[in-house]
């Protein structure tokens, strides 16, 4: 039920972002650094994972800072990618409401996939970013 209601949430936020834009100008040429998509969802997804992660750990009484910073320096760590380059590629994709929709769209559908795992039977551990590392309680 949680998972739906975030789910709801992302929508909801996606596509007030995708309606505060549609004025936009032309966008800028893509710049040479500018993560591919797949890439991107990736992290979105992993982004989303640690988020909804944190969130748990909030209500457990858990220290989510230290755990959420340590979060995304696996996560960046990971995939070989600064956190810079992802915040400029974000920003890149925000430009252009429908690439960014296209692109949440997919997360929606991996972070779907991901719960229906565990309705069938599978590890809780599907539904967390890799490599998770554990913070003090």
């Amino acid at each position: 039920m949680r998972f739906q209601s975030f789910r709801l949430l992302v929508v909801s936020l996606l596509l007030l972002a995708v309606m505060s834009c549609s004025n936009r100008p032309k966008l800028p040429p893509r710049p040479d650094d500018v993560l591919e998509e797949e890439q991107m969802l990736e992290l979105l997804v992993d982004v989303h994972m640690i988020e909804a992660t944190i969130q748990r750990r909030l209500i457990k009484g858990a220290n989510p800072n230290w755990f959420g910073a340590q979060q995304y320096k696996l996560m960046f760590d990971r995939h070989g990618v600064p956190q810079e380059q992802f915040e400029r590629s974000y920003q890149y994709y925000y430009q252009d409401s429908k690439k960014m929709t296209e692109l949440y769209e997919k997360v929606i559908e991996e972070l779907s996939k991901r719960q229906s795992t565990i309705g069938k039977g599978g590890n809780s551990k599907d539904l967390k970013p890799s490599n998770s590392g554990q913070a003090p309680s």
